[in-house]
């Protein structure tokens, strides 16, 4: 499920936030909670991305900052986003009424201030904005060949050029699927219900 961003501390958007330090002026941004995965484990946690954007060159598309962290319910309507048992990472606590999300920092975390404010409406039939488009799209693979005894790698000139030239070009050709899987999973978790 999408919520997008309405305002930080009260102040509609655009707002003013504090980010490791530093103050910068949010356009737009939201949450994403996508849902736990279905697994032989039953999991009751999901992976949520909180992003702000807005202009550090002048695009109002830039992302300024953004945490993933885990997310769950831990009782109907209350949002706990943190890494769970452990005090590293952002750590916001929300509370869900009808299809506005209220969130608040709660932990110093290097991300935004404590005691900061999000306010968030549900937003799943919204059009999914370029700079979102590559959030699960985590790049192409990289190798590196090494020796299998002693696990260092190997200096490509020594290696043979179409066997490198045979393993770029396997990379190259699952470039559509693996792009085409990034989307279906951000399609699935924008649209998904609470």
């Amino acid at each position: 499920m999408f919520f997008r961003l309405l305002a930080i501390d009260g102040r509609t958007l655009p707002a003013p936030i504090v980010i490791d330090d530093a103050e910068y002026r949010v356009v737009h941004g939201g949450l994403l909670l996508e849902p736990p995965r279905e697994s032989g484990n039953t999991s009751t946690e999901g992976l949520g991305i909180i992003n702000f954007f807005g202009p550090l060159s002048g695009d109002p598309d830039e992302l300024l900052g953004g945490s993933s962290e885990h997310y769950r319910w831990p009782v109907p309507g209350t949002l706990d986003f943190s890494r769970a048992g452990s005090a590293v990472g952002s750590r916001f606590s929300g509370v869900l009424a009808a299809d506005k999300l209220g969130l608040v920092a709660e932990a110093p975390s290097g991300f935004v201030r404590v005691g900061t404010r999000l306010e968030l409406v549900a937003s799943p039939d919204s059009p999914i904005p370029p700079a979102w488009d590559r959030t699960f799209d985590f790049g192409p693979p990289w190798f590196q060949v090494v020796d299998p005894a002693s696990l260092q790698p190997i200096d490509p000139a020594r290696l043979d050029p179409d066997v490198i030239s045979a393993m770029h070009e396997s990379i190259r050709a699952s470039q559509p699927v693996r792009l085409s899987a990034a989307a279906s999973r951000l399609q699935a978790a924008w649209r998904a219900p609470v």
